[in-house]
């Protein structure tokens, strides 16, 4: 399956596409627009798509960050609830 950066570019680079084709759409003179698009087009799809896809890379690195420290939070938690255990033990069967 895809990965959640190659979404971003995907869709990166469709929003250009776009871009691109509401640029032909409304801007006159036509010849200049065309002229435009084909200059700028296809390194702007790429340059900006890849941009999306860094920016989705960076957020999901600190969600997976996240993630860890909390995963590590736990695992203190359950080693101090381990140690302490046996003395509960202890004092439920003085009990």
């Amino acid at each position: 399956m895809y990965d959640i950066w190659e979404y971003a570019f995907m869709a990166g680079f469709i929003g250009e596409g776009v871009q691109m084709l509401i640029i032909l759409a409304t801007a006159k003179p036509f010849h200049q627009a065309v002229e435009l698009v084909k200059i700028v087009g296809i390194p702007m799809m790429v340059v900006n798509a890849t941009g999306i896809g860094i920016f989705m890379i960076m957020i999901k690195s600190i969600f997976d960050e996240k993630e860890q420290i909390a995963a590590m939070q736990a695992k203190i938690a359950l080693d101090i609830a381990s140690r302490t255990l046996p003395y509960l033990r202890k004092s439920c069967l003085k009990l």
